[in-house]
């Protein structure tokens, strides 16, 4: 049995979504190039005094672990505030060379909804920016963490 999604966004028009269990793709039909949402574990403090600092933390170093990844020189002021539906992301972008030596801007965004860590990827060519972004912004915008179908009896 398949499980539903914890999360949703509203598909930017030409665009598919596909599930991959703990992750999802969203493909515009044209172009070899999205925008994916991986759920990134739950995460609990030890004490309870000190939530909020425990989960800026989280978020702080997903954020900079997957930045330094694609990017080794990547620090923490490259990290910038952002807002993915009603939650404050870091944003982490750079141009890269791609194995075939073409450039590709590389966004990240991660954000904590409760104890669940989220990081959401997009890989654009700069040719596509204009056609691919705002549809990315878009959805990143819509974002929304699924209310539980309650118990049945």
């Amino acid at each position: 049995m398949k499980r539903e999604q914890p999360f949703k966004v509203d598909l930017a028009k030409g665009r598919r979504a596909v599930d991959m269990g703990h992750w999802m793709m969203y493909i515009p039909r044209a172009f070899p190039v999205g925008m994916d949402i991986y759920e990134f574990g739950t995460y609990s403090p030890t004490q309870k005094d000190n939530e909020q600092n425990f989960f800026d933390k989280i978020r702080n170093e997903v954020s900079l672990d997957w930045a330094r990844r694609v990017h080794p020189k990547a620090k923490v002021g490259d990290l910038e505030k952002a807002i993915v539906g009603q939650f404050e992301a870091l944003h982490y972008g750079v141009l890269l060379t791609g194995q075939t030596g073409q450039e590709i801007r590389w966004r990240q965004w991660v954000f904590i909804d409760g104890k669940k860590c989220y990081l959401s990827v997009s890989t654009i060519i700069p040719d596509l920016e204009e056609k691919i972004y705002p549809d990315v912004k878009q959805m990143l915008e819509s974002f929304e963490i699924r209310t539980p179908e309650p118990a049945k009896e």
